[in-house]
């Protein structure tokens, strides 16, 4: 069984961002990476981002940074920063703030504040079932859906990812999808009009989210940024099979849905443009999204309990403690949340994790508040799919003596699996009739069925697991009357699953998602009482 992690290492990272779609695997470079290079020195003597350093010999930039919440609070970081004069915006589900940063004395004052350890450039995200929802059950899903009642209901899953095409049958806005929205997270939106880091960025007035003020009006019924990457793994996790009669349903097809759209289809350094808006889809969309997740789906009145996230993104380069999207991460975990991440499409090569360059598996599955997923063959519980990235057989550690396992927790069911397709994209028809996904990367031969696609990815398996996570969650309220705690959920999946022989742990972590040995491991786990009614719902 995969041990747990305590928090920790604070090597560089790079969160150049990609969808976890598969695609061909790269050679990469084999100079070492220093994780904290004398060019990221700041004057204070923390570390900066040397993309950073590099913007603010030019002019203003924005910086990114968390701050070390167990130690400092949000109101004695915004105390320090209004007094010393730097202008930030501190967001409020978060420990992340964003700052324009006038040149290096500023960023000088940044870290000097109270708990801030790091300060990072923006960076931008880029995009590169049948058959396998009875794999990850082990068994015939019919058995929990029909019988046993175990649909997912009551139990909500953000997915935070290229947003949710909810005008689709099998993700009906209002009843499958509850929150449906888009971040827009410009250097404008969050600094204000009066800063000069940017030229101006125009915000529409409806259906967008300001992570700033929290004001959100209309959901839109479509989010998706792409091609249906988030749609698709929304309906691995919980479609209801609507469009095919039933044929073709997620892992918990009566979960609640709540689509984050943080990425969209463009390149580094590109805009997106939507109507009359333009998005730089970036990490500040992402930390945006959590803080959104986070303030959306417990500061209010909330139409689901939200249990569980997908992050359909991978992420390049080391694990970082004082990263703001790991920050974000840990605070989603805080909230009860199980965050379930794809560790990457980079195998076969085994990874070494002693530098960035010869790391195949994203930092973020080395969080010790996340579950790293891998992939399969759809059909296989025996088999490591060819593209799933393989771990590093060292546990490495972090210099305040944290253990670091870049590898995957578990591995499930990822290849060619068709779910929800987004409505009203052309698809490429090929000489036998059946559709392939059009454009994004990643796609295989499609579906018969008409809007569905298939696609492979370490994404694809997470979105399974979370599914499976959502169907825990609700066996174990209706045998116990609270919700499992994080922990008890992460230990329940590497306890329950299959070994697989041939294979090592860094390769496949505890071997292959069996949800229905989940199911029953989750209603017989001792009961945790909690006074918030996200962990022990009222009667």
């Amino acid at each position: 069984m995969r041990p747990r992690r305590a928090p920790g290492a604070r090597a560089a990272v790079a969160v150049l961002a990609t969808l976890a779609v598969a695609l061909p695997a790269t050679s990469g470079s084999t100079s070492t990476v220093s994780p904290r290079a004398p060019s990221a020195r700041a004057p204070s003597g923390g570390f900066a981002d040397p993309a950073l350093l590099t913007e603010l010999a030019s002019g203003p930039s924005l910086g990114l940074f968390g701050w070390d919440k167990d130690a400092t609070s949000r109101e004695q970081v915004r105390a320090y920063l209004e007094s010393a004069g730097v202008s930030a915006r501190i967001y409020e589900g978060i420990s992340v703030g964003v700052a324009c940063l006038a040149g290096a004395g500023q960023l000088g004052t940044l870290l000097d504040a109270p708990g801030v350890h790091a300060v990072y450039a923006d960076q931008p995200l880029t995009p590169t079932i049948a058959d396998s929802v009875p794999t990850a059950f082990n068994g015939d899903p019919a058995d929990w859906w029909g019988v046993e009642g175990i649909t997912g209901k009551g139990v909500g899953i953000f997915v935070i990812d290229t947003g949710i095409d909810a005008t689709h049958p099998d993700l009906a806005f209002g009843t499958r999808v509850k929150r449906n929205v888009v971040t827009l997270s410009s250097h404008r939106e969050i600094l204000g009009t009066g800063d000069a880091c940017v030229p101006d960025f125009y915000i529409p007035p409806e259906n967008f989210y300001d992570p700033v003020f929290g004001e959100q009006l209309d959901d839109p019924e479509d989010s998706e940024g792409t091609s249906g990457h988030g749609t698709h793994l929304a309906g691995v996790a919980a479609g209801d099979g609507t469009a095919s009669g039933g044929k073709l349903k997620g892992m918990a097809p009566e979960a609640d849905l709540f689509g984050v759209q943080v990425i969209g289809d463009a390149s580094p350094g590109q805009t997106i443009t939507t109507g009359e808006s333009s998005m730089r889809p970036s990490l500040v969309r992402a930390v945006s999204g959590i803080d959104y997740a986070i303030r959306h789906g417990f500061f209010e009145d909330s139409p689901m309990v939200p249990k569980v996230a997908i992050l359909g993104f991978t992420a390049e380069g080391l694990y970082d403690t004082w990263n703001p999207l790991q920050l974000a991460l840990r605070d989603l975990y805080d909230f009860g949340v199980a965050v379930i991440v794809p560790v990457g499409n980079e195998g076969p090569t085994q990874s070494a994790c002693d530098q960035a360059s010869t790391c195949h598996v994203s930092p973020m599955a080395a969080s010790p508040y996340t579950v790293g997923v891998g992939a399969t063959p759809k059909t296989s519980r025996t088999q490591l799919a060819p593209y799933s990235s393989v771990g590093d057989p060292v546990v490495r550690i972090g210099p305040d003596g944290e253990q670091l396992p870049y590898q995957p927790a578990l591995v499930a069911p990822g290849t060619r699996v068709v779910a929800a397709q987004r409505i009203g994209l052309a698809a490429v028809t090929t000489i036998d009739g059946d559709h392939t996904l059009g454009g994004g990367g990643g796609g295989g031969k499609g579906s018969k069925w008409l809007g569905y696609q298939a696609l492979t990815g370490t994404s694809v398996a997470a979105a399974h697991v979370a599914g499976a996570v959502a169907l825990m969650q609700q066996a174990a309220v209706e045998a116990k009357g609270c919700f499992l705690a994080t922990p008890q959920v992460y230990e329940i999946l590497a306890q329950t699953a299959t070994p697989m022989t041939g294979y090592a742990e860094h390769q496949v972590g505890s071997g292959s998602l069996d949800a229905t040995a989940a199911i029953w491991g989750a209603r017989f786990a001792p009961r945790i009482d909690s006074l918030e009614d996200w962990n022990c719902p009222p009667t």
